[in-house]
């Protein structure tokens, strides 16, 4: 019988498997486990460590999975091709051993007379390859302990294991070393279940430099943490056990190759707030009065008719011109404003507001749901950006859109200079799990966007919206009483009762259209800034869900940014901008 024939008639026998006829065993199921297994005995273990011309005996098991011996199966002996073995002269004293009774082969391994390292493996039908790693030296031999310490944010109970592996400094170095793909090693590879656990080493090759490395392997196998560190020869003399700390970091992630999508809320309360305090918003806070369109009307022709032509028009009579003859007979036809300065729908103010019912401007309720429009649009924006990873600790922002519900603005299809950054520098920060965006700016005109946003959802279906560049004349043109419209209908309502000449309010009134054309605007031209109008900078929370070392959900949960706004008069207000992934 050949050597053959006996290997695969004692395994069928072993593994109580039909051979039909002195034939070959089954082959298992594509897909099953290993029916045998090798197992390398001490001695003389995995590691070796012999002199110039030293001998040992290469021993392992053959056996099923359970335990039980194979005896007469034949286990081949050779030596590895791999880049980390030179036997450089040593010999095998046969290529292949029967296993004897209790399924043990056995071959002899003499080696050369030069200082190497190489590796023997075993194999036998149905079973796992096994390996010795052997080195040669004439400097003695060493043993070395490697306890490896974790270091970072990450729980060191979730790792699921933890490998060790050494090599030559002569092979390998932390520089060359890939911690995704390190090379074969010359040494056996060691794994724990946990960090702290000692990888031993015996027969190493002593007065030699060696670079050791470790890792900590997820569940899902992502190595999430790494350690390398080189060890001198004198660390490793002769005889005594050395011990070693390697410390494993874990290692920094990496953000999602595609653009992330992020909304966020924009208050713009404090823009709104500077503009008003600079007078920007007068006209439509008195809009919002009783009186509105009327109060306004008649403080802005009465303003431009009495006061200094070099003081600023602003619809409010000077202190110096309110004794003039027409400003105390006008003011005698109207009720007293309240300490937010509006006037009660009565008198003057009442008979003008009930004089332009017809339009084109609306009142009533239309009026308070452009007023509403206004203010809305004034005061909270969404902003829409994206995020792109470019290099691995900077990314690319590029703000999409501006708007609000209803209303969407695609900002690159706009003039604005800037509205794409990159590089951006960014730190991953796994303990706080968020990603720190450095500051950076845009030219948003925010102004100019809630102006578009009021168009949109305010002047257009108040029927304002082809009146958008002259509102103050619309507003002056939807008087009409006495047969007259404009101006000559606001005289016709106010001269006469006042005891003036007729059309006593016409040259103001004209005057007061014009400006309004321009003051009405004045709100969002004062939030535009010049330049870079808006800086943005923040953490941007992340979840690295699959254990990969990627973050699969940057944004989530919500995060905010720290914003500044660069206003017209070259005044800066910051706010919170609070975001979360975009739909």
């Amino acid at each position: 019988m050949n050597p053959m024939t006996r290997t695969c008639a004692a395994l069928c026998a072993a593994l109580a498997a039909a051979c039909g006829g002195g034939g070959d065993p089954p082959m298992p199921d594509a897909g099953a486990p290993p029916a045998a297994r090798l197992v390398i005995l001490d001695p003389p273990s995995d590691s070796i460590g012999l002199p110039f011309g030293g001998t040992v005996a290469l021993r392992v098991r053959y056996e099923r999975d359970e335990g039980a011996p194979i005896a007469g199966g034949v286990v081949h002996f050779a030596f590895a091709d791999g880049p980390v073995d030179d036997p450089a002269g040593a010999a095998l004293s046969a290529s292949e051993a029967t296993t004897d009774a209790g399924g043990i082969a056995r071959v002899d391994l003499v080696a050369g007379a030069a200082r190497t390292s190489f590796r023997v493996r075993a194999t036998a039908d149905y079973a796992q390859p096994v390996t010795f790693y052997v080195q040669v030296s004439d400097e003695g031999f060493t043993a070395l302990e490697l306890v490896t310490a974790h270091e970072g944010w990450r729980d060191p109970a979730t790792f699921a294991r933890v490998q060790v592996r050494v090599y030559r400094r002569a092979t390998a170095t932390c520089a060359d070393i890939d911690p995704d793909a390190p090379p074969e090693s010359e040494f056996p590879p060691r794994a724990m279940t946990s960090f702290g656990a000692v990888a031993a080493y015996t027969n190493l090759s002593a007065l030699e430099p060696y670079t050791v490395i470790a890792w900590g392997e997820m569940p899902a196998g992502a190595r999430a943490a790494y350690g390398c560190a080189a060890i001198a020869a004198a660390q490793v003399p002769p005889g005594p056990r050395a011990r070693a700390v390697l410390a494993v970091a874990d290692r920094p992630l990496a953000l999602p190759a595609g653009p992330v999508a992020l909304e966020a809320a924009l208050d713009l309360t404090p823009v709104d707030a500077a503009a008003r305090a600079a007078g920007a918003t007068r006209p439509w806070d008195v809009l919002a009065c009783p009186a509105g369109p009327a109060q306004l009307a008649i403080d802005c022709a009465l303003d431009a008719a009495v006061s200094d032509p070099d003081a600023a028009a602003d619809c409010a009579v000077d202190a110096d011109a309110a004794t003039a003859p027409l400003a105390e007979a006008i003011e005698a036809l109207r009720e007293p404003a309240d300490a937010s300065g509006c006037r009660p729908a009565a008198g003057l103010d009442g008979d003008v507001l009930a004089a332009m019912a017809g339009g084109p401007w609306p009142v009533g309720a239309a009026l308070d749901a452009l007023v509403a429009a206004r203010t809305e649009a004034a005061t909270a924006l969404t902003l829409r950006s994206e995020l792109t990873a470019v290099q691995p600790r900077a990314v690319r922002h590029r703000l999409v859109s501006i708007g609000r519900d209803g209303f969407s603005l695609a900002l690159g299809d706009t003039p604005r200079p800037i509205v794409d950054r990159s590089p951006i520098a960014v730190a991953v920060d796994g303990a706080a799990g968020a990603v720190a965006v450095a500051p950076h700016a845009f030219s948003l005109r925010v102004g100019s966007a809630s102006y578009a946003a009021f168009a949109a959802l305010g002047l257009e279906p108040a029927g304002l919206g082809p009146r958008a560049g002259d509102l103050g004349t619309a507003l002056a043109e939807s008087i009409a009483a006495g047969g007259e419209v404009g101006c000559a209908a606001l005289s016709a309502l106010a001269c006469e009762p006042a005891g003036q000449p007729d059309g006593c309010l016409d040259g103001g009134c004209a005057q007061a259209a014009a400006m309004l054309d321009d003051a009405l605007h004045a709100w969002w031209r004062f939030a535009d800034g010049a330049d870079d109008d808006f800086a943005v900078e923040g953490d941007v929370p992340f979840a690295d869900d699959g254990d990969d070392l990627i973050v699969d959900r940057l944004g989530a949960p919500a995060g905010a940014w720290s914003v500044t706004f660069t206003l017209a008069d070259g005044s800066e207000v910051g706010a919170v901008a609070p975001f979360s992934p975009a739909p």
